[in-house]
């Protein structure tokens, strides 16, 4: 969390991304995002976006040379190393803004259905979601 923001004063629902190839933030990042998920004291929601790097959720991927992480090619930092492809930009920026759509839906505008939906979401195999509905 950002310095000077407690977790613990945390009051709303939370949803929590993590990019499971994130060289960016590595998977100390990534553990620290797991940790808070872990730890908020209210309904959570955690989605890891798999093969997903730093910059694979944006349209900054692939720019130039300093917006490469999470673009193309690349070296996994789990299951012991190796050489694979990043997920594409296209899927993983449609499945965050289905997930943030659906989130702000719920916890914003209040609609039943999409609560329901985050409650009971569809299998997907690009998605490794956890939830925490009562601490």
């Amino acid at each position: 969390l950002p310095p000077g923001v407690e977790l613990a004063k945390i009051t709303k629902p939370v949803l929590f991304f993590v990019a499971t190839e994130d060289n960016s933030i590595f998977e100390f990042g990534n553990n620290l995002i797991r940790d808070n998920f872990e730890q908020a004291n209210t309904p959570a929601w955690k989605v890891e976006i798999v093969d997903a790097g730093h910059l694979s959720v944006s349209d900054l991927c692939g720019m130039g040379e300093g917006f490469k992480a999470g673009c193309g090619e690349g070296k996994r930092q789990t299951a012991g190393g190796g050489s694979f492809t990043y997920i594409p930009v296209k899927r993983s920026m449609a499945l965050t803004k289905t997930w943030l759509g659906t989130f702000f839906g719920a916890h914003v505008r209040g609609e039943a259905q999409a609560l329901a939906w985050l409650k009971d979401p569809p299998a997907d195999p690009d998605t490794v979601v956890s939830m925490r509905l009562a601490p």
